[in-house]
């Protein structure tokens, strides 16, 4: 699916709303954050020690966000919710620069808890983006069959298509998911594919915005760009 940009059409995919993400946590959640506090305790007795890191905006606890590392886990809280990270500490792994340092794919999978799901099914679900990879789908499709939706081969295709590009309408992932399990039949025949089980409860996930905002917090503070 295109949509309208500032430099005109554009194709929407999981990247983009990635790198709009990004640029709207920059822009607008940690508009003029900085470290509140910065602490290390337990060091100095010989105990694995614990970093505390606070990030926010002097005056207001909108959008801050506290990290507590303690030995290869990573606890997050504030008021972009809560969610808990865990990575083999071996090797000085478990300090917030450290972990700052790690690219969005790895810190996306290693997170353990999150009132929304854990590592890669914590996901979050974009209605545009689903029919735009089921319709990229439908066109390589027709690339092999260009006549796989014609009423004559195959009556009802082209309907059985459309209702499932109007079920993207739903409110979530799991409520998508739901209309593919009660019309199995219809929406094999709408892809063309029997198994499409494989691939098609997937489409329109892309990285949930909050866990890249814990990470984009983290290489903030430590003024670390990418």
């Amino acid at each position: 699916m295109q949509v309208k940009g500032a430099g005109g059409l554009k194709m929407i995919t999981a990247k983009s709303i990635e790198k709009e993400q990004d640029q709207d946590i920059r822009s607008r959640w940690f508009k003029d954050h900085q470290i509140i506090s910065h602490d290390l305790f337990g060091y100095a007795r010989g105990k694995t020690p614990i970093e505390v890191l606070v990030w926010g905006k002097p005056g207001t606890s909108a959008c801050r966000v506290t990290y507590v590392s303690r030995a290869g886990t990573l606890m997050v809280s504030g008021d972009l919710g809560e969610a808990v990270f865990c990575w083999n500490p071996s090797g000085g792994c478990s300090s917030l620069r450290w972990i700052a340092g790690t690219s969005l794919d790895y810190f996306h999978g290693k997170a353990a808890a999150s009132p929304q799901g854990s590592g890669i099914a914590w996901v979050s679900f974009d209605s545009a983006l689903a029919k735009a990879e089921i319709q990229e789908h439908v066109r390589s499709n027709m690339q092999d069959d260009p006549h796989y939706y014609s009423p004559k081969k195959n009556a009802g295709a082209r309907e059985s298509l459309h209702d499932l590009l109007e079920a993207m309408c739903c409110a979530n992932q799991a409520e998508f998911c739901g209309y593919l399990n009660d019309n199995h039949d219809e929406v094999t025949l709408a892809v063309n594919d029997t198994d499409w089980w494989e691939w098609l409860p997937n489409v329109g996930t892309h990285m949930p915005m909050r866990c890249q905002a814990y990470l984009i917090g983290l290489k903030m503070a430590f003024n670390l760009q990418k």
